[in-house]
């Protein structure tokens, strides 16, 4: 059975990958200061919106808990 010759660029491609993969590894090395990671956290807030925002609220969950919910969940 005859070998197949190389793909076109598949040792750039290999190349990328390694690189690809040792900076992935120093990543391991990052630190974040306590102001950054507010910062981060900041920006990654999601807003749920409905239901939840209304069910986070007292009155919808008196009415959907027939006023038991704190028995419930105790």
């Amino acid at each position: 059975m005859a070998s197949l010759p190389p793909r076109a660029g598949h040792s750039d491609r290999r190349r990328a990958e390694l690189s690809q993969f040792q900076d992935n590894l120093a990543s391991f090395e990052l630190t974040l200061s306590s102001d950054q990671l507010k910062t981060l956290d900041e920006a990654s807030v999601i807003e749920l919106g409905f239901p939840y925002e209304m069910y986070a609220k007292a009155m919808p969950r008196a009415v959907c808990y027939g006023g038991l919910r704190d028995q419930i969940l105790a």
